[in-house]
């Protein structure tokens, strides 16, 4: 397999777009979904790799699910933007 690198996304922190450990990571429509065990959260990015706001993985009561669990077939989360 060959490939080339094209671009960093986030950084090491607890801040937006920042991750302590990276678990999992995906794509639910054009939205990429990043899981960080640590501060036990997701990350979303729209397709420019913009972040939008985190949330915890407990949501409405759901703890540990899956960001594709949570996520609308078009890749936003139920009640965001």
């Amino acid at each position: 397999m060959s490939g080339k690198f094209v671009r960093n996304i986030g950084r090491d922190g607890a801040g937006p777009g920042e991750f302590r450990q990276i678990e999992r990571f995906g794509w639910v429509g054009d939205t990429l979904w990043v899981s960080d065990p640590v501060l036990r959260r997701y990350t979303l990015f729209d397709r420019s790799f913009k972040p939008w706001p985190s949330f915890a993985w407990d949501v409405q009561g759901q703890s540990g699910s899956h960001a594709v669990d949570l996520l609308t077939p078009r890749g936003r989360v139920p009640g965001s933007r």
